[in-house]
C-alpha cells in the first residue's frame, strides 16, 4: 500500500509511510500550544509591533485580531468536523466519549490525539492530513511574530527649504541583515 500523501511505501496496517505518520503526529500534538498562541493573539495579548512610530492620525484598532478570530474559528470547525466523522470507527467511546462541538477546540485536539490509530486507518485519511496542514500552516502564520527591527540610527538627511537647510532627524529602524534603510518621513 502506498502512503496517501506522498505516493511512498504506507507502513503496514495504516495509510501513512513513516515520515507523514510522524508529521501527522507532531501537528496534533502540537495543537493545543497552538491554540493557546491563538487565544493570545486573539485577545491582543501578543506583541507584534515594532518601534517604529508612524506620523499622523491612525485608526484605532479592533480589540481582537480578526486573522486569529478566523484562524481559531477555521481550526475548531476542522476539528469538530473529523472529531465527529471519526466517532463511528472509534471503539472506546464509552469510556472516552468525543467532546461536544460546543466543547473546547483543545479537548477536540486532545480526543483526536487519542486516537490517531483510527485516523491512521481511515478512509479519509489523507484528506484529514492535508486540511489539518493547511490549516495549521495557517494559523501559524497569524501567531509568529515577524521578525524583530533594530535601530539604525536617525535619518540625518539635510534638505533645502524656503527656511533654509533642514535636517531630518526620523529615527530609522530596519530588519536584521538589511544593507539600506528608507526614511518613512523625508523618504530618503
Amino acid at each position: 500500500m502506498t502512503c496517501v500523501v506522498c505516493d511512498g511505501d504506507a507502513r503496514s496496517g495504516i495509510r501513512f509511510c513513516r515520515v507523514c505518520d510522524d508529521r501527522l503526529f507532531a501537528r496534533l500534538a502540537g495543537l493545543s500550544g497552538l491554540l493557546a498562541e491563538l487565544e493570545v493573539t486573539l485577545t491582543r495579548q501578543d506583541k507584534v509591533g515594532n518601534s517604529e512610530r508612524v506620523g499622523g492620525e491612525r485608526e484605532r484598532p479592533l480589540p481582537f485580531s480578526a486573522k486569529a478570530s478566523d484562524a481559531l474559528g477555521d481550526l475548531s470547525r476542522l476539528l469538530d468536523f473529523w472529531v465527529a466523522e471519526l466517532v463511528p470507527a472509534a471503539t472506546d467511546t464509552a469510556h472516552d466519549p468525543a467532546p461536544a462541538r460546543q466543547d473546547s477546540p483543545v479537548k477536540a485536539a486532545e480526543w483526536l490525539t487519542r486516537h490517531l490509530t483510527v485516523i491512521r486507518t481511515c478512509e479519509g485519511a489523507g484528506r484529514f492530513f492535508r486540511q489539518l496542514e493547511a490549516v495549521t500552516e495557517t494559523a501559524w502564520r497569524v501567531v509568529d511574530r515577524p521578525a524583530d527591527r533594530v535601530f539604525a540610527g536617525p535619518c540625518l538627511t539635510e534638505s533645502e527649504s524656503s527656511d533654509g537647510m533642514i535636517v531630518c532627524h526620523e529615527d530609522l529602524y530596519a530588519r536584521p541583515g538589511k544593507a539600506t534603510v528608507r526614511c518613512k518621513l523625508c523618504r530618503t
